[in-house]
């Protein structure tokens, strides 16, 4: 009994109206045809030929052991990257069934876990969410498919606000000055425009910025969820990402989109008045079940790296994406990896070659990417017994952060 009183309070405040889900449905299928592209070519990392190499970074490790799922053989990923567009299309067309976005929430997630980087990029990261809650909803009743796109939404500006605000650089202005002041973070055809605006600016104007910054996300993050001010919220979320797509990255026109098609999900829609709660039962309580777990990663993952252990005593020493997956950190520093040295049996090596651009030690700086390089550098030299990786990366222009992994060989 007192259970079915828990049950039924929690799913007065998880279970909301459909709203507008048909169209976040249609937009969440056409924005996962381009991303589909983006994972199938991440997630063929170390395969060799164009992809990216010489290894794949696994998403999850247990210590120091990489859970490095393996890539199905190349006509089974064919096959499930087909049928995840062909659903893709059907959401689009609005024909979809709910088991279709959750077997493809289930393939991102498979798929994101070969190789870190997919799983660090935030607008893939929600394509999985939203894929997941569609998959909950049930069509003319409630569900619980806004509640979790909201969270996720409302989560993504109020960490992203936490991890800056908890970061020295990015509340001096300096991160802003970094990643502006020489066109670092811009589009080519505004490059040289930002640059001479950014010219005279003293660094107390950077400041203001990033004090702004953290002001606005807060604003649009609260403001959504209080109807006065929803729409207000939502015009200077509006602003925000059409000026982030306009001068930065392309790439970020999909975090674009996705940010647009959360905001749906704060509103209701005119027929939602006769919609009813799903019929009590093991579907239904599963679908809870479902829900209250998607909740609680929402929350847990981002806060995760402030658990108290070696590598988070002090924030300065994280890298951009040692704070990946999961952690909406976006735009917190600027990183450059300026040296790596290998070294076999206490002897320095070459570093292994690749094509620029596409060799990852190049680029050295989370701690899982120098777990995978020793462990692969070791995998090279068969008689050898330790491998040592080190790199050294430039934080803001104006840090430098040394690191080093060993290998060895059986452990």
């Amino acid at each position: 009994m007192a259970f079915n009183s828990i049950s039924k309070i929690v799913q007065d405040h998880l279970y909301t109206p459909p709203g507008y889900t048909a169209w976040i449905a249609r937009l969440t299928g056409l924005v996962s045809i381009p991303i589909s592209m983006v994972v199938w070519w991440y997630t063929h990392a170390g395969c060799g030929g164009p992809y990216p190499g010489p290894f794949n970074v696994p998403t999850w490790w247990v210590g120091n052991r990489p859970l490095d799922l393996p890539l199905p053989p190349e006509p089974v990923n064919i096959l499930i990257f087909a049928i995840f567009n062909i659903f893709a299309i059907t959401m689009v067309l609005n024909r979809h069934r709910p088991f279709m976005p959750l077997l493809m929430s289930l393939a991102l997630a498979y798929y994101c876990s070969r190789d870190y980087l997919i799983a660090s990029w935030h607008w893939i990261l929600l394509d999985f969410i939203f894929l997941f809650a569609l998959g909950l909803a049930t069509p003319g009743r409630k569900s619980p498919t806004r509640r979790i796109i909201q969270i996720a939404i409302v989560g993504c500006y109020l960490f992203g606000v936490l991890h800056r605000a908890l970061y020295p650089d990015f509340l001096s202005g300096l991160t802003f000055k970094q990643f502006f002041a020489d066109g670092f973070a811009c589009n080519d055809w505004c490059k040289s425009t930002v640059m001479q605006i950014a010219s005279g600016l003293p660094d107390a104007a950077w400041q203001a910025m990033a004090l702004i910054t953290l002001v606005g996300e807060v604003c649009i993050g609260l403001g959504l969820c209080i109807k006065r001010t929803r729409m207000m919220a939502v015009i200077l979320g509006l602003i925000l990402h059409l000026g982030i797509t306009v001068v930065m990255e392309p790439l970020l026109l999909l975090f674009t989109i996705d940010m647009f098609v959360g905001y749906l999900a704060f509103f209701d829609g005119t027929g939602d008045g006769a919609a009813e709660m799903p019929k009590p039962g093991l579907a239904t309580n599963l679908r809870t079940i479902a829900a209250l777990a998607m909740i609680t990663l929402e929350i847990a993952m981002p806060l995760r790296i402030y658990w108290p252990n070696e590598e988070t005593r002090d924030c300065r020493t994280l890298t951009l994406f040692a704070r990946a997956p999961w952690s909406f950190g976006m735009f917190i520093l600027r990183q450059e990896a300026i040296a790596v040295h290998c070294y076999v049996d206490g002897k320095p090596v070459p570093v292994p070659g690749g094509e620029e651009g596409k060799n990852r030690f190049s680029n050295l700086a989370t701690d899982n990417e120098m777990k995978t390089a020793a462990r692969y550098l070791l995998s090279l030299h068969p008689e050898a017994k330790n491998a040592r990786v080190e790199t050294v990366v430039v934080i803001n222009g104006e840090r430098t952060l040394r690191k080093a992994t060993v290998a060895v060989r059986g452990k």
